[in-house]
C-alpha cells in the first residue's frame, strides 16, 4: 500500500498512465477497436490479432478500472466513484426511480459483458445497439432504451477519457515556449 502521507491525486497510478500513453497517445486505432468490440463484434482475423493486447493482465485491468469503476480504499478521497454514484435520482418520482435503477443494472451488465469481450473478441457480430420496442410494455421499453443509451454514452465518454489520460502532462506549444522563455532568462 502506498505511503499514507503521500497525496494521491488520481485513481490511476503513474504506471497505469504510462501504459495508457503507450497504447493510445499517438493513435486512436485501439480506441476504435475497443468500440467495435463493445458495440458490434464481427472482428476480422487481423483485428482479433491486434486485440491480443487487451488480454495482457495490466492492460485488461486498467481498461476494466476505466469502464467499470469500483470504490477502492486507495482512491483519492475526492475521486471515489462507482457506476451507481452517477445515477441521478434527484427530483424523480418513485416509478421513475425503479426504471432508472433497472436501467442502470442492465447497463452495468452490458458493460461487464463488453469488457469481458476484450479478453475473447470474436468474428461473430453482436447486436448490443439494437432496440426493438415491445408492444404494450412502456416500462420495459423505457428501461431497455435508457440502458442502451447509457451504455453507448458511457462507452463513448470513457474512450474519450482514455485518450485524455494518455495525454496527461503533455504541454501545449504555448506552455513549452513560456517554459523556455523562463529558463533562458535565468
Amino acid at each position: 500500500m502506498e505511503n499514507k502521507t503521500q497525496e494521491r491525486t488520481s485513481r490511476f497510478n503513474e504506471a497505469e498512465y504510462g501504459l495508457l500513453k503507450t497504447l493510445f497517445r499517438d493513435s486512436d486505432e485501439l480506441l476504435y477497436l475497443i468500440r467495435k468490440i463493445f458495440f458490434f463484434g464481427g472482428l476480422t482475423e487481423a483485428e482479433i490479432k491486434q486485440a491480443e493486447i487487451f488480454k495482457k493482465e495490466e492492460v485488461f485491468n486498467v481498461l476494466k478500472k476505466t469502464f467499470i469503476p469500483e470504490i477502492s480504499e486507495t482512491d483519492p478521497y475526492n475521486q471515489v466513484i462507482d457506476t451507481w454514484m452517477t445515477l441521478d435520482l434527484k427530483d424523480k418520482l418513485a416509478d421513475e426511480i425503479g426504471v432508472q435503477i433497472n436501467a442502470r443494472s442492465r447497463t452495468n451488465t452490458m458493460m461487464e459483458d463488453a469488457v469481458n469481450r476484450l479478453k475473447n473478441p470474436s468474428t461473430e457480430k453482436v447486436s448490443v445497439l439494437a432496440f426493438t420496442p415491445v408492444d404494450g410494455d412502456d416500462e420495459e421499453n423505457h428501461t431497455a432504451l435508457v440502458a442502451r443509451n447509457n451504455f453507448i454514452s458511457g462507452t463513448s465518454y470513457q474512450l474519450a477519457n482514455l485518450k485524455m489520460m494518455s495525454k496527461k502532462d503533455e504541454k501545449t506549444s504555448e506552455e513549452l515556449k513560456e517554459e523556455q522563455r523562463k529558463n533562458s532568462s535565468k
